[in-house]
């Protein structure tokens, strides 16, 4: 997460007591609280069910984060991104891809990873969702910021390498490519499978559904398939 997103609402860092667990209270107290804001609207998840869980006294929670918001900004902000980071580091791309392979790769490899941690990377989803919530309006408007900001810098270096045809504008690529890669995935699973992404993710990582990489890697073709059909403008090459 870059600076410039944490000015705008505040450094989410948890109080020095919580780094002084042991290393396996802090994960399990990490973990049920994903769990619970997952699968909870913010407003309705609840301190009380992470603390029950977590086997502590309410109060315990206080010294480690301020209060929920605290608490919530610190796994959105944090947390989930380092997760993020760690499993993608652990799972590079080739070398020497083109613009729409590292698409295909970026698809695959969040297929992966919400195969792997499907309640952090619905939550990770959510934040780039619309909301009313005042209280979370301006962390979510940071997060799509600078997750337009990345895919801006891609679009532009695509642009440069002949990828995309000059006359796209950079911002509407971006964010076009964006909404595909959320919404329009969301919804070629749902057509292909009967399931939702993030359903389809759970139910896999649970063993409960079959999801093979051979599927995995027809849905991303199709999606940025027709990416470049409208962004490059030409046919892409057949596979």
């Amino acid at each position: 997460m870059q600076i410039g997103a944490q000015q705008a609402i505040g450094s989410p860092m948890p109080k020095k007591t919580f780094f002084n667990l042991p290393d396996d209270k802090r994960e399990r107290i990490t973990q049920l609280a994903i769990n619970e804001f997952s699968a909870h609207p913010y407003r309705s998840a609840s301190l009380s069910n992470i603390v029950a869980q977590a086997g502590i006294a309410k109060g315990s929670i206080y010294q480690y984060f301020q209060n929920k918001f605290d608490l919530y900004r610190w796994l959105v902000l944090e947390e989930i991104p380092r997760r993020k980071r760690a499993w993608m580091a652990n799972h590079p791309p080739p070398t020497g891809l083109g613009f729409y392979e590292q698409l295909e790769h970026r698809l695959l490899m969040g297929f992966r990873f919400g195969m792997s941690l499907p309640h952090a990377n619905r939550l990770a989803q959510a934040l780039l969702e619309p909301t009313s919530d005042p209280q979370l309006l301006a962390l979510h408007q940071s997060a799509q910021a600078l997750t337009h900001q990345g895919m801006r810098a891609l679009v532009e270096q695509a642009r440069a390498d002949g990828a995309l045809r000059e006359d796209i504008d950079t911002d509407v690529a971006a964010a076009f490519i964006a909404a595909v890669m959320r919404s329009g995935l969301s919804q070629l699973a749902r057509l292909r499978t009967g399931h939702d992404l993030y359903t389809l993710l759970s139910k896999a990582h649970q063993g409960e559904v079959d999801f093979p990489e051979s599927l995995q890697r027809q849905l991303v073709h199709e999606i940025v398939r027709m990416m470049q059909r409208g962004l490059a403008g030409r046919e892409p090459p057949a596979r």
